[in-house]
């Protein structure tokens, strides 16, 4: 399986997600900026509730925590799924939204909470 490089994680999200790539990234090479991005985005998809978005977003960082480098599997951890965490705990619909992401990162999520008291 060919790794993905930290350059192409931005293009590699909007290729999943187009209207992700209407944000000012173009350029960012650098995972927790992308990252910190995406965290905002599914915030915006979980209050449009929009679940297929959300499916689809939730498979490619999935895809990507699977198939990138140590610097974006750490971002991902990280940024991504910290935020993500914090924002489900917060939610009345967390075990809802917990079903919509892939097992691989619905355990991270759940050790992030536990080990932090989230």
């Amino acid at each position: 399986m060919k790794m993905i490089e930290d350059s192409r994680v931005y293009s590699y999200l909007c290729g999943y997600m187009p209207e992700f790539g209407t944000r000012s990234l173009a350029n960012e090479q650098q995972p927790t900026k992308v990252f910190g991005e995406a965290a905002k985005y599914t915030d915006e998809l979980l209050l449009r509730e929009d679940t297929n978005g959300l499916k689809r977003f939730f498979h490619a960082i999935a895809r990507l925590y699977g198939e990138s480098s140590n610097i974006a599997r750490m971002a991902i951890e990280n940024v991504f799924l910290y935020h993500l965490g914090t924002s489900i705990e917060s939610s009345q619909d967390r075990h809802a939204i917990l079903k919509l992401v892939p097992e691989r990162l619905r355990t991270i999520i759940l050790k992030q909470c536990n080990a932090q008291g989230i």
